[in-house]
């Protein structure tokens, strides 16, 4: 089974990395000289930026394998307690499972970019078919976009993606944006670059109900549908002749529409999940969850962050670990094309795998 551990202190010390992956051995059940290990998801606070390589070091000492993976991120998850603020540690350890079982894969990637990952073409499949190949990812870097280290087979990885293959019996993945969908979809008449000056006829402002004053400005997107998806765009500001600025062009012609993120649809999507779950799932003690999620999940961004106590009540006994970074994307057999957008800054994914 899978161990997780989260370990917090005041300063970032070695004993935390040991206790850590001490604790996480401990609940995988996996005896530290004689059992082989499939990996060991290591998470780190930007607050041991410094002393990544000797994290590295303890992390493959404790656990005497190889298949070390992860690096640094804005925040850790561990069994749906959060922490950012302090030095901080999650840890997950998967222990071999016989290949028989091996049947769908997750993808875990973590770095300064989202990589340009062409959008899976099984959207006919079922849920869980085999050899489904799911993708969760997680945008994070530091102050000025300074890349964090990432980790892969042990060894630091400075400025770049690494990427994690997990598989299981079977795997189902979700997706939470927490939109609300405030006007109907209207056809764009001018745009000037990243300016949306009218549409249907109107002012964009108007035509969209834009409120007077953007006072969440990464809450409020207006959505795009272009190439067979939708793209959820911040406004960055209301103009007085009422057009908009956005961060990246729209065309004449496109469909767009106004829709904010509210805590209500962010706690329903959630809640949702569960009902979600095929039944194997949900009667199984071998379930596990993986969780990436984008970190604006501030004031000036939206008022309230409800998805994490749904989280922690909901699956109360499921083992999770996650990360925290700028912004979160998904790809997966589980969801319809058209929710195959980029990486944004209050998405929040999560795969539940099944050994």
């Amino acid at each position: 089974m899978i161990g997780t551990s989260l370990c917090v202190g005041e300063l970032p010390e070695p004993a935390l990395v040991v206790r850590a992956i001490a604790d996480a051995l401990e609940k995988s059940h996996a005896r530290r000289r004689t059992d082989q290990i499939a990996a060991l998801l290591l998470l780190m606070t930007s607050h041991w930026a410094r002393h990544a390589a000797e994290v590295c070091q303890l992390g493959m000492r404790e656990s005497r394998t190889l298949q070390l993976w992860g690096g640094l991120c804005k925040g850790v998850v561990v069994n749906g307690q959060i922490e950012h603020q302090r030095p901080a540690l999650a840890v997950a350890i998967i222990p071999e499972r016989p290949e028989r079982l091996h049947k769908a894969q997750l993808d875990l990637t973590l770095g300064q970019r989202e990589p340009a990952l062409p959008c899976p073409e099984r959207n006919a499949c079922a849920a869980n078919d085999d050899d489904g190949v799911h993708h969760l990812g997680l945008v994070s870097y530091g102050l000025r976009g300074e890349p964090f280290p990432t980790i892969r087979h042990g060894h630091l990885r400075p400025g770049d993606n690494s990427t994690l293959t997990i598989r299981a019996h079977r795997i189902q993945t979700f997706d939470s944006l927490g939109l609300q969908i405030l006007t109907p979809w209207l056809n764009v008449d001018k745009a000037l670059g990243p300016v949306l000056h009218t549409v249907a006829g109107k002012p964009a402002n108007r035509a969209l109900e834009c409120p007077a004053r953007n006072t969440l400005p990464v809450a409020l997107r207006v959505g795009v549908e272009r190439a067979g998806r939708t793209d959820w765009i911040p406004v960055i500001e209301l103009y007085p002749d009422g057009a908009l600025h956005l961060p990246e062009p729209v065309a004449p012609g496109e469909q767009v529409c106004l829709a904010a993120r509210t805590a209500q649809c962010a706690r329903d999507e959630v809640a949702a999940w569960g009902q979600t779950l095929t039944p194997a799932f949900r009667s199984s003690t071998r379930r596990r969850m993986l969780l990436s999620g984008g970190m604006e999940r501030r004031p000036q961004c939206h008022a309230a962050d409800p998805e994490w106590e749904v989280l922690r009540t909901q699956w109360p006994d499921t083992p999770m670990i996650g990360a925290l970074g700028q912004a979160a994307w998904v790809r997966s057999p589980d969801l319809p094309r058209q929710k195959l957008t980029t990486a944004l800054n209050h998405r929040l994914a999560a795969g539940f795998l099944l050994f």
